[in-house]
């Protein structure tokens, strides 16, 4: 499945299938990593996420929750694993692996009231717990200040007491998974792109004490199907074979590092290069250091062109930088050839997935992704897609672009036949049942028009409808002069 295809999927159905997102979401991060340029996967990774975390209609298992987590915290996104399994909670507030992933996870993005919380419902479950449970827990206490430390003392030998009665020595055995890649040259369309791939695609290699023990641990992991090596005896890899496999062998030697939790540091390459962020955690097991970027915040724009009238669909809740410079507008009313505007407060936070009419004079207009919610509104009539789509009219629906004629005028046209729309855009959708002519006039609050010269100057015809001059301004008869009825002008002479 494609990205695109889970945004349209997602954005028909309103449900989401967790499995689906994990797999999306995995297959994001690879290309970010193998990308020379990574801000555009990067972007999608984090409006799927804004997005996702919008959805309240999950789809999943609590091991999806916890896989989906694990994916998120393998990347460094930690606060966005928790809010993850914030959600997973809701639906399962003891399933102790989540609480477990939340002491984990949570400790490295500073949520130690939800930690908290967290290891008193973990406690409650004390005689089911798993190695995750005793592992996490003992870290978590051993990271906690905000008790005595000879009662905190206490405590983690206790759990250490237990998880050494309890577990098997086994987990102590493996020390290490590595997952062998190499770079290699692809040539498409004249283009040489060097990118990272896996050496052998479904295996990972593991560095263990070889035992009945480790081998039932092993063997009896979720994914697992077996060993690879004759019988039930794998052979272990030589240390020159590691080599060339890229791998270097355990050594005892320590690698030194001038930075702390808090210092300031420059990201010198990848996605973030030239980012000031703040180091939030240092794993010196893994060699990584994990900094903060806020994912919120972030800024997007919209541009008007000359007509200065443009269409917004946005992937999440934004807010105009400077609302004073534009005005807003939703659509929730199409009559008599005029589709009528209603005006929105430019200042609030928009709501994700709602189509918008933004006015104002010709130029680019930012606006920035918000925590804050935002409700939709079930009457406005346009819609959208996050993604660049195709679209048209069938039996059901009848669908309208913004479009200007040669003189700049703007008004609604009809689609006729498919027709691509650009990511984050929006159009009118009107039921096929209601009547609709090939074009619709634009009518804003303060009764001026738009779109009145789509239809050609002719003699009253047909005296249906409301009359309007041609500020907008309805009347009870045509005077002399231009009129405009169902969307079309007419002469009184």
């Amino acid at each position: 499945m494609t990205y695109e295809t889970f945004l349209s999927i997602i954005e028909r159905t309103k449900r989401v299938k967790i499995s689906d997102a994990m797999s999306i979401i995995e297959e994001l991060y690879r290309q970010a990593i193998s990308s020379e340029d990574a801000i555009e996967e990067y972007s999608k990774i984090y409006d799927l996420f804004d997005l996702l975390l919008q959805q309240p209609m999950f789809i999943g298992d609590a091991d999806d929750y916890h896989n989906l987590a694990v994916v998120c915290a393998k990347q460094g996104d930690f606060d966005v694993a928790c809010r993850f399994l914030d959600i997973g909670l809701n639906r399962y507030p003891y399933c102790i692996d989540l609480l477990a992933d939340y002491l984990n996870y949570g400790m490295q993005c500073d949520r130690k009231e939800s930690c908290n919380e967290a290891y008193e419902k973990l406690i409650l479950k004390k005689d089911d717990w798993n190695w995750r449970a005793y592992r996490f827990a003992i870290d978590y206490l051993i990271n906690l200040t905000s008790i005595d430390c000879d009662s905190r003392d206490d405590k983690i030998l206790s759990l250490i007491t237990d998880f050494q009665n309890k577990l098997p020595d086994d987990e102590d055995y493996i020390f290490r998974v590595v997952i062998p890649e190499e770079k290699v040259v692809e040539v498409k369309d004249g283009v040489t792109k060097e990118k990272v791939k896996k050496m052998f695609p479904g295996y990972v290699l593991i560095n263990m004490v070889m035992n009945d023990d480790t081998w039932y641990v092993v063997r009896n992991t979720r994914g697992v199907t077996g060993f690879v090596g004759p019988g039930s005896d794998p052979v272990p890899l030589s240390e020159a074979e590691m080599r060339n496999l890229g791998i270097v062998a355990n050594s005892n030697s320590e690698v030194e590092i001038d930075i702390e939790i808090g210092d300031l540091v420059e990201v010198t390459s990848g996605a973030w290069e030239g980012r000031v962020s703040t180091v939030t955690a240092i794993n010196m097991n893994k060699q990584t250091v994990t900094i903060e970027v806020d994912m919120f915040g972030r800024e997007t724009s919209v541009e008007i062109g000359s007509t200065g009238i443009a269409t917004l669909y946005p992937a999440t809740v934004v807010k105009f930088a400077e609302p004073s410079t534009i005005k807003v507008y939703l659509i929730k009313e199409v009559k008599n050839g005029f589709a009528n505007l209603v005006e929105v407060a430019s200042d609030q936070p928009l709501a994700g997935f709602q189509g918008y009419i933004i006015k104002g004079a010709e130029g680019t207009y930012a606006l920035s992704v918000q925590r804050d919610a935002a409700e939709l509104d079930d009457a406005n009539m346009l819609k959208g897609s996050i993604a660049a789509t195709t679209i048209n009219s069938d039996d059901n629906t009848n669908r309208y672009f913004l479009a200007s004629d040669a003189e700049g005028n703007i008004s609604f046209k009809k689609i006729a036949s498919e027709t691509e729309s650009a990511a984050r855009k929006a159009w009118l959708e009107i039921p096929a049942s209601k009547e609709s002519g090939q074009y619709l006039s634009i009518a804003f609050p303060n009764g001026g028009t738009t779109g009145i010269s789509s239809a050609s100057v002719k003699t009253e015809s047909n005296k249906d409808g409301v009359c309007y001059d041609l500020n907008g301004v309805a009347k009870k008869s045509p005077a002399k002069g231009i009129n405009i009825r169902n969307g079309k002008k007419f002469v009184i002479k």
